[in-house]
């Protein structure tokens, strides 16, 4: 996870962040869930690139986002909502980062998300 803001607002933009962090998402990734903001009009990409189908939640259902939600929580904790992340400093971000990404999660199996993405690609049979 990363606390950066959210730096792409068209598609192409997405679909470049995509690319930069597909090999280190891409072992714990199942399927993913996105708004229907303009940016993911280029979904089918999004689900060839990170080799996982890309479902839309419907709108006002926030719940079909809950790890999403959860997170937005736990950042709310240290940053309030209307916080300026411009201002907030990117050593304090940075220390909020480090501090939910080593933090155990129940869904995670009570691992911590960094050690889930930093665990090697299981080895694909050969058939």
């Amino acid at each position: 996870m990363a606390l950066t803001p959210n730096p792409f607002r068209r598609t192409d933009e997405a679909l470049q962040a995509v690319d930069a962090r597909k090999n280190r998402w891409r072992p714990a990734l199942k399927t993913v869930t996105v708004d229907n903001g303009k940016e993911f009009a280029a979904h089918e990409q999004v689900s060839t690139k990170l080799a996982c189908p890309v479902y839309f939640a419907r709108p006002y259902h926030s719940w079909e986002r809950g790890s999403n939600e959860n997170t937005n929580g736990l950042i709310r904790k240290y940053f309030p909502k209307g916080t300026d992340f411009a201002q907030a400093g990117e050593e304090r971000i940075q220390e909020v980062e480090d501090k939910l990404n080593l933090r155990p999660r129940k869904p995670l199996g009570y691992r911590a998300p960094i050690k889930v993405l930093e665990q090697p690609l299981p080895r694909q049979s050969a058939a």
